[in-house]
Parts: structure tokens; C-alpha cells; sequence
């Protein structure tokens, strides 16, 4: 194998060394990819306070729509090279070369395709500025695919601190430029501009960061393409499952209600999008190298599912219960008709944590074919159900049919994982139901202090006390509860022991909790 990453990188052995020390190196993975979202979430969540106050719904939703068609174009040439690539175990440098060429051909046919539908696009909607957006969107991905790709060796080798500064530094750049282009011209323009910053300093940067240099070539295509067919499947059916609503609001109601629906999803979503997503980047690098080790992956599967649910259930339960005061100090009083939505999706969003973590699962064993019929399922069960939600409840209705449509994939996966892995569902609840049962006593606290689902306060700095007090009371509860549940239990060595440890280790105090036989 040829090291590209070179001298910095590990040794490449990660597939032969011991559990412990590649379960150290995914939770370090891990570690820095939740910090890289929390760290451009407080920036995000700072540009957001602004922007929210200086555009309206309207050009949110308009970007949201441009964006949603784009990257369906872009999921149709998509042919899971990345993925692939990762999993391969010896790539050389005319392996890591073919790749980049495929990428190039594949957006250079979608950018075309975006482009020579941009004008039938703007008609089709009644808004010509979706035109306009699109000739700028399409080649924006050629430009992006020339990212280098060699700094995927970053998480071969686990290297996330170099994958944290790739990620962050350009989200920076597209922060500051949307900003204050928004302060300048109070249209979706800064929205626009923001996307095409980040995505150009990224691909500047990965240059700057890793020596590779790729040539074109497609002398490796048979290699890469074997494999890529079913995960280009699995794109295709992903983008229908996840972009549906932006296309069925659109077209039954209209960009502001797009804009309304997009900013509501994306609040009652941060647990997945801000923990459950960067947790799964590390993840697989995990579940791949555990694969080439020839070690079984059911039983992981399980654990980091109960280990990620620890956090995600009460963070999706308590966006649910604060819902007015978080949209009021994040989005602002224009948007407290989301509200309902946010309230909805929040607690059903947690099954999204078996989906995900189930489809890292059956990629990093190599079977693409299986995700790839599984996600089409998902897509093809979510469509009739948000179509159904918007005609018999509006927005209201496409929130209860997103939730119901979240918890029956969920569901499939389950099923999915038992016959392809041996997964254990016994293990799953084994190592659950103490964060259920703490998130349920959470949830009651809350109500009997007044906090369940209150209207926001009327003033800004109201409402950030009204969040911080709720906060901090459920995070107490929450913790307390746990820590009493899992002591009562013996220590079993499930999540909460995971998480005791690791804490110990920080402070040099002595290991906590029972291993497992």
C-alpha cells in the first residue's frame, strides 16, 4: 500500500490492531467531529441570529428549493467513490487518481444537465430567480469535485484533526461572507455567496493541507466501479427519501412554506445533524477497518446505537418540549409558526439514530446492494406519506407524516440488520432503557415546573432564561436519573460506563463500572 498520507499519518495497521485501540481511535475520531459541529454550529448559530432577522422566509426557501434540485441532479451522477475508496484496504496513488477523474466526469455531466434545466426549472415553480441560482449552483459541483483526494487519508488514518480543519476553516469564510453580504443587500444573494465560498476555500485548502497531487486517469475504473453502481442506487434513492418535502411543499404550497418547513426540520434535527452525522464519519472508518479484521459487527452496532441514543433521546425529546423559546431566541418571533413542526419531529427524530448508524453498518461490510434496496423502500414508503400529510394537515400534517415516516425506517433497518449482521435487539433495549427511562422522568420534571411545551416568552433575553433554566433543569434531571438507574443496575458496562471512564481518564481517576464477560 502506498502510504500517500506519508510520515504524519499512522502506519495503516488499524485493521489488525486490538478493539480497544480502534475504539479509541473512533471515539477520538468522533471526538473531533462533534467538536467541528458544534463548533460551526455556535458559528452558524450566530450567523442564523442575523440572517433569519435580515431575509425572510422567502429567500431561504428559494435557496433551500435551487439547492434541493441541485443536489438531486447531483445524486443521480453520484457514484459513492468516496465511500469505495475508503473501503478499499491496500489504494495506491493511481487508485486515489482514478477516483478524482471519475468524480470529474460525473459532476461535469450533472453541471451540464443543472444548467440545461435551470430556465424549465424557474418556470415550472413561477420564479425565475430559481434559474438564475441554478447557473451558478451547477458548475459550483465541478468546482468542488476538484477538492484533492488525497485528504482522505485523513480518516483512513484517523487523522480527524486534520479533517476537523478541512471542515472548519471554510465554514468560517462562508459565515463572515454571508454576513455581511446579507448586511449589504438584504436578499437570498448572501445565502448564495456563502455556499460558493465555502465549497471553493475547501477545495484550496485540502491542496494546502496534503501533499497528493491526482493525475487524470481511469486506469484503476474497474476497481472503483464494481462497487459504485449500487451505492450511485443507494444516492439516488437517499436524495428522494431526504428532499422529498422540499419538492412537495413547493409544488402544493409554496417557497415560503418551503422556507418555513426547512428551518423547522433543521432545528428538530440538530441532535442527528450535530451529533449522530459527524459520530457516523468516524464510525465507519471504524466498522470498515473492524470488517477487514475479519471481526464480527452486531454487537458494535448495538452499543454505538445505546451509546448514541444517550445523548440524542433527551436532546430530541427536550427540543420537542422547548420548542417556542428555542425557535424565538434562535430563528426569531417571525418564525414561531414552526413551532408545532419542531414540537412534532423532535422526539421521532431519535429513530433516525438506528437508520443511520444501521446503514454505516451494511456499507462498511460491503454489501451496497442491500442499503441500496432498503433506502429505496424508505424513500418509496416516505413519498405517499408526506404527499398525504400536506393535503389532510398542511405543514402540520407533513410534520406528523415526517415523524411516522422517521420511526417505520427505523423499523426496516431493524429488521434489516438482524438478517444481514445477526444484530441482537435484546442488546439494543439492554443497553436503552435506561436513557428512556431517564428521558421519560426528564419530560415529567419539565411539565410539572411549567417548561413542556410553554409559548416563548415575549422579549428576547425572556426567552433565552426561559431555554437556559429549562436546559439546565432537564440536563440535571437527566444526568441524575441515569447515573441512579445505571448504579441500580450494577454498573453494567453500557454507555453510561463508556462515558464514566472516559471522564476518569481526564481526570486520572479510577476506572468506573463492570467490564463485560
Amino acid at each position: 500500500m502506498v502510504d500517500i498520507l506519508g510520515s504524519d499519518g499512522d502506519s495503516g495497521s488499524d485493521a489488525t490492531a486490538p478493539d480497544e485501540s480502534l475504539a479509541k481511535k473512533t471515539v477520538r475520531g468522533a471526538g473531533w467531529m462533534v467538536t467541528w459541529r458544534f463548533a460551526t454550529r455556535t458559528l452558524g448559530a450566530l450567523s442564523t441570529f442575523v440572517l433569519a432577522r435580515l431575509l425572510s422566509p422567502m429567500d431561504f426557501g428559494l435557496v433551500a428549493l435551487a439547492g434541493a434540485f441541485a443536489r438531486a441532479i447531483d445524486a443521480m451522477a453520484t457514484l459513492g467513490i468516496q465511500d469505495v475508496m475508503l473501503r478499499e484496504k491496500n489504494p495506491d496513488e493511481a487508485y486515489y487518481s482514478t477516483g478524482f477523474t471519475l468524480g470529474l466526469i460525473r459532476t461535469g455531466i450533472a453541471a451540464l444537465v443543472i444548467v440545461a434545466a435551470a430556465y424549465p426549472v424557474g418556470r415550472f415553480f413561477g420564479d425565475e430567480r430559481l434559474s438564475v441560482i441554478l447557473l451558478i449552483l451547477g458548475p459550483l459541483l465541478v468546482i468542488e469535485s476538484c477538492e484533492n483526494v488525497g485528504a482522505l487519508d485523513f480518516r483512513r488514518h484517523f487523522r480527524f484533526d486534520r479533517d476537523f480543519l478541512l471542515f472548519m476553516v471554510p465554514r468560517v469564510a462562508a459565515v463572515i461572507a454571508t454576513v455581511a453580504t446579507a448586511l449589504v443587500t438584504r436578499s437570498y444573494w448572501a445565502l448564495v455567496i456563502g455556499i460558493v465560498v465555502q465549497r471553493t476555500a475547501r477545495v484550496g485548502l485540502s491542496y494546502a493541507m496534503h501533499p497528493f497531487r491526482p493525475r487524470l486517469t481511469l486506469v484503476a475504473w474497474r476497481r472503483l466501479l464494481g462497487m459504485s453502481s449500487w451505492i450511485w442506487g443507494t444516492s439516488v434513492a437517499g436524495f428522494c427519501r431526504e428532499r422529498a418535502d422540499s419538492f412537495i411543499v413547493g409544488r402544493l404550497m409554496n417557497t415560503s412554506a418551503v422556507g418555513l418547513f426547512s428551518a423547522s426540520l433543521e432545528v428538530a434535527l440538530l441532535p442527528i445533524s450535530e451529533f449522530v452525522e459527524p459520530v457516523g464519519r468516524a464510525l465507519y472508518a471504524g466498522l470498515s477497518a473492524i470488517h477487514h479484521s475479519g471481526r464480527g459487527s452486531s454487537d458494535t452496532l448495538a452499543k454505538a446505537m445505546a451509546a448514541t441514543l444517550c445523548i440524542v433521546l433527551p436532546a430530541g425529546v427536550g427540543i420537542s418540549l422547548v420548542a417556542a423559546p428555542l425557535i424565538r431566541v434562535t430563528l426569531g418571533p417571525a418564525w414561531l409558526s414552526g413551532v408545532p413542526l419542531v414540537a412534532i419531529v423532535g422526539p421521532f427524530a431519535t429513530f433516525s439514530v438506528i437508520t443511520n448508524i444501521g446503514m454505516l453498518g451494511v456499507m462498511a461490510i460491503g454489501n451496497p446492494k442491500i442499503t441500496t434496496f432498503t433506502t429505496a423502500a424508505m424513500a418509496l414508503l416516505r413519498v405517499p406519506l408526506l404527499i398525504a400529510g400536506v393535503l389532510l394537515g398542511g405543514l402540520a400534517g407533513l410534520a406528523w407524516a415526517t415523524g411516522i415516516a422517521l420511526t417505520l425506517e427505523s423499523a426496516i433497518y431493524i429488521v434489516v440488520l438482524r438478517r444481514v449482521t445477526g444484530f441482537r435487539v435484546s442488546v439494543l433495549i439492554g443497553e436503552t432503557w435506561r436513557s428512556a427511562a431517564a428521558t421519560a422522568g426528564m419530560a415529567l420534571v419539565l411539565a410539572h415546573f411549567g417548561f413542556a411545551w410553554a409559548p416563548a416568552a415575549s422579549t428576547l433575553s425572556a426567552a433565552l432564561a426561559q431555554l437556559g433554566i429549562a436546559a439546565a433543569i432537564g440536563a440535571a434531571v437527566y444526568v441524575g436519573l441515569l447515573i441512579a438507574l445505571w448504579t441500580l443496575s450494577g454498573g453494567a458496562d453500557g454507555p453510561e460506563a463508556v462515558l464514566l471512564r472516559s471522564v476518569s481518564r481526564r481526570l486520572s481517576l479510577p476506572a468506573v463500572g463492570r467490564r463485560a464477560t
